[in-house]
This record gives C-alpha cells, structure tokens and sequence, in this order.
C-alpha cells in the first residue's frame, strides 16, 4: 500500500455527493459530481473545472475541523492523458500546505498499468530524486481514472546548456543514483504480445527508433548493447512466463525516459520530474537521449560524466556506458 498523507487519506480521493458551490456559499445551489472519468470536465468552462475540482477536494479530508479549508485550486497546463492542479489548503495550525493531484482522463486498462508503474516507481525515487508520493488510488468514487497526490515542489525550469558545470554535475549524479535503484517489483507485463520472441522485438524497434532521430546512424556498440538489453528482456521473460511479468536482471535499469528542462526543477539543486515516461532499459539509452535532447556541449559533457561517477557504485560499469554513448 502506498503511503498516505492524513490530509488525503479519505477512503480513495474522495466520496462526493452534491456540494455547495464556492460562488454562492449556499448549500442550495449545488455543483453535482458524477461518478464519471475526469473526462467529463474537459469540455467545462475553466472556472467550473476548477470550482467543482475546488469543490471536491474539500471533501477529501472528513477528519478535518472548521479551521482546515482549500484555498486555492491553480491548474497547471493539461496534457493529453492527466488534468494537474496544485492545491493549496490551510491545516490545523493554521498553516499553508501545498500538494499536486494528477488525475487522468482515461481508464483503460493500459493508462491504468501506467499510473500503477509509475506510482511504484515514485516509491522507489520520491523524497531525492521526484517528489514524494502522498497516496495513489486506480479508482475512487468520484474518480473512476487513476489519480495520485504528491509533493508539491516549488523550483525554476532552465535550459540545461545555461546550466553551470557544478549544477549539470549534480544533475548527473541523481541521475546515475537512479539508474542503480533496485528495480525488484518493476517488472513489465507482456500485455497483449502472444510470444516473448514478438515482445522483445518490438521492444528493440522501439528503443532503436527513439534514438534513431538522436543519433543517426547509432554507435555500433551501442546498438550491441540496445540488443543485449532486449534479448535480456526475453529471457526474463521465459524465466517466469507462468507469473505473466519477469524481473529485470543486472543488465537493465530504471530510466526517468525524458529528462529535459521541463522535467528538471532547480531549487537550489536538481529534481526530477513528470515520470509518466519511466521504464526499465539501458542507461546509455537515457544517456544518449539527454545529451542530444539538450543538445550538451562538450565541457557539460565532461561535467555530466564526473558527476554521474560520484553516483555510481560500479566505476566498470561507468566505463562501459561511457564507451555506448561518446
């Protein structure tokens, strides 16, 4: 189970009758909040969206006294799966608390294997590297999406190239501090692929075509190693095809999946962010990924590598990367 904070820990996010709308404090003017996905709020008006979010989110604390109230709901821009909003509400000493809640449009059962994945993985990083994750629910009686709460934290994004030597080299030690987090409970589900030989395949395509536009054409040793890293899949894959998963083994490591200046935080150092594209694979991928993306100069080169050192536990296997990527 997922840690709770008290202040979010209601039965699921939230049991939701009518409520009174903010706009008229009136209990008769009520806002009505199906039992339906987010969805439904896409096509309201903003102030609606976020009255009735505002509306919501009061209920999910049935333990509180008068003196607890949300007193702001601000939305960060919606992507094309998750509705964010910072919500900030006064606690019991009469402090200001802020928290995110991310909440997704759909369902189905493949955005659910993906919050679920991605809920574990802020277990395994979050409070040093992602936020800390407060509570994660699949379902909840308003909500039939997944929706998750967690830290809300304050920092600037900034183009990684204006970034300082020192700062690209903390970045890169929290980087290398996640590529050796055990990835024991991370495995990845065959999903609807009829043979190990088919998944692993599509997995190779997969890899090799996100670095394609990257690096074109790719290292050879790299794409040995991309190659290695998706026959190590397979045979994961056949240790265990009776329990429907398999567990990664030393070859493969927990990747952000797209660390750009919009998924960096600074304040004063890194932390990462948005890890809805977080998957198991091989660190020279993420690596190669960054360096392109951000288009890193030689000398931020140089201070990524010194810094993702520090971070690492295996000076051979730094080497290794090193010689997949430059």
């Amino acid at each position: 189970m997922f840690r709770t904070i008290p202040a979010l820990d209601a039965e699921g996010l939230g049991r939701f009758g009518r409520c009174s709308s903010p706009a008229s404090g009136s209990s008769a003017a009520t806002i009505p909040l199906p039992k339906a996905p987010l969805r439904w709020l896409r096509w309201l008006s903003l102030p609606a969206k976020i009255d009735s979010l505002r509306c919501g989110l009061t209920h999910l604390r049935r333990w509180a006294g008068p003196s607890e109230a949300v007193t702001a709901v601000t939305p960060f821009e919606d992507g094309n799966r998750h509705a964010v909003h910072r919500v900030s509400f006064r606690d019991a000493s009469d402090g200001i608390r802020d928290v995110v809640v991310r909440v997704s449009f759909d369902g189905d059962a493949s955005e659910l294997a993906h919050a679920e994945r991605e809920a574990a993985v802020l277990e395994n990083v979050g409070g040093v590297a992602a936020p800390e994750l407060y509570d994660f629910r699949r379902t909840s009686d308003w909500f039939d999406t997944p929706a998750m709460c967690m830290q809300f934290l304050p920092g600037r994004r900034q183009d990684l190239p204006t970034v300082g030597s020192a700062q690209i080299g903390q970045l890169a030690s929290l980087v290398a501090w996640v590529h050796e987090r055990p990835v024991d409970g991370l495995g990845e589900s065959m999903g609807t692929r009829t043979t190990i030989a088919s998944y692993a395949g599509d997995r190779l395509r997969v890899i090799l075509s996100t670095l394609a536009w990257a690096r074109d054409p790719l290292p050879e040793p790299l794409q040995d190693r991309l190659r290695s890293a998706a026959g190590s899949l397979a045979d994961s894959f056949e240790a265990s095809r009776d329990s429907g998963g398999f567990d990664s083994g030393e070859t493969l490591a927990l990747l952000h999946g797209d660390i750009g200046p919009g998924n960096v935080l600074w304040n004063p150092g890194p932390c990462l962010i948005d890890w809805e594209y977080t998957r198991l694979g091989d660190p020279a991928d993420e690596l190669a990924y960054t360096f392109d993306q951000n288009a890193l100069t030689p000398s931020r080169r140089r201070a990524f590598w010194d810094g993702y050192q520090q971070g690492m536990g295996s000076r051979s296997r730094l080497a290794h990367i090193i010689e997949r990527v430059n």
